[in-house]
């Protein structure tokens, strides 16, 4: 894996030698930039950059009267970990090396609560990312919704080439989604159709957060090794292989748009 590390001769020059702080900044910003490209060409088809990336939605918390994407240590309302803050942090530092890429941030739950697309939006932000690079899908509420209204807009705005951000241990789940997505809206024909033409047309790849940010330092790397070792985790990976199961055979139920 690609890993972004400092020389002791760069560190002197940024803390010291302002002379040398720009050549160094750039370098170690080029860097960087291959690391988090390579990274993401990895998982795509073509080995070529997207031009539109999707960050689903990992939900999103209350806390001191102000609402946010879950870190690691919150849990959602099934108990169950999902470090939705990856998935922000991950985009924001796409988006800051890679301004020219479109991202959508998606869904919405509650009515009384502000969407989940606006939160995670104004997150990226936060981290570094522009708000004239952000663009609110605020339609969806799950994985399948998301999927849905995500192959509306990239065949409205005629984008061939999109990835997913999401979390690792949700990648194998919203993939099963993207393969089962015709068998579940088998009730309209209209909506399998225009599925069928879309996966045609459009590259669809699946890039881990986690990935994307153990590739930018040593800190993310031991927090995400950490997290992965926790009896948390492994119950989300439990939860997610069950749901996988359920997409195969026929048995997993949809849910119902809230707003409704």
């Amino acid at each position: 894996m690609c890993f972004l590390t400092l020389n002791p001769s760069d560190i002197i020059f940024l803390t010291y030698k302002s002379k040398f702080k720009s050549n160094v900044s750039e370098r170690i910003t080029e860097e960087l930039k291959e690391c988090i490209k390579s990274v993401i060409c990895q998982e795509t088809e073509s080995g070529r950059m997207p031009e539109s990336i999707f960050v689903l939605s990992g939900g999103i918390i209350r806390k001191d009267d102000e609402y946010k994407s879950p870190s690691y240590s919150e849990t959602d309302d099934h108990g169950l970990i999902t470090g939705g803050k990856a998935r922000s942090i991950a985009a924001a530092k796409v988006s800051e090396i890679f301004p020219d890429i479109n991202f959508v941030t998606t869904s919405r739950r509650l009515k009384e609560e502000p969407t989940h697309a606006s939160v995670v939006a104004a997150e990226m932000e936060r981290f570094g990312a522009k708000q004239e690079n952000i663009i609110l899908e605020e339609n969806s509420w799950d994985t399948y919704s998301e999927m849905i209204e995500m192959i509306k807009m990239a065949q409205r705005e005629g984008w061939s080439r999109i990835a997913i951000i999401t979390n690792d241990y949700h990648v194998p789940r919203a993939k099963e989604f993207f393969i089962q997505l015709e068998k579940l809206s088998e009730q309209d024909k209209e909506t399998m159709e225009s599925i069928s033409k879309f996966k045609q047309q459009v590259e669809v790849s699946f890039i881990p957060a986690e990935k994307i940010l153990e590739s930018t330092s040593g800190h993310y790397k031991n927090l995400i090794s950490k997290v992965r070792e926790s009896d948390n985790y492994k119950d989300r990976l439990a939860a997610e292989q069950r749901g996988i199961e359920a997409l195969r055979s026929g048995d997993y139920q949809l849910g119902k748009d809230p707003y409704q």
